[in-house]
């Protein structure tokens, strides 16, 4: 199938996919520095779990890595750009 708005379509999702398993990259991190997941948690819920555990100075990537997932997650849109920088954030907070 050659129609651009489809090929346009996949591309997306592809990208979309991709910022979902940058977070769980991330989810393991936090784990991996004593983080809890529970079931019933929320990305809001590990997000002020995290500020508690990670570097303070995360703050702010935690906040706008979140963003971008949410968006990825519940509106189906990530761009490049997006990705880049979960790609981005997750290496900066393994450096922490």
């Amino acid at each position: 199938n050659t129609d651009p708005v489809h090929e346009k379509k996949e591309r997306a999702s592809t990208t979309v996919l991709q910022v979902r398993r940058q977070y769980r990259i991330f989810l393991k991190l936090y784990r991996e520095h004593g983080g809890r997941l529970e079931e019933s948690f929320t990305s809001e819920d590990v997000l002020q779990q995290s500020f508690k555990i990670l570097s303070k100075d995360s703050k702010d990537i935690l906040k706008e890595m979140r963003e971008i997932y949410m968006n990825a997650r519940y509106r189906g849109t990530a761009s490049k750009a997006d990705l880049k920088r979960m790609k981005h954030i997750n290496k900066e907070l393994a450096q922490n």
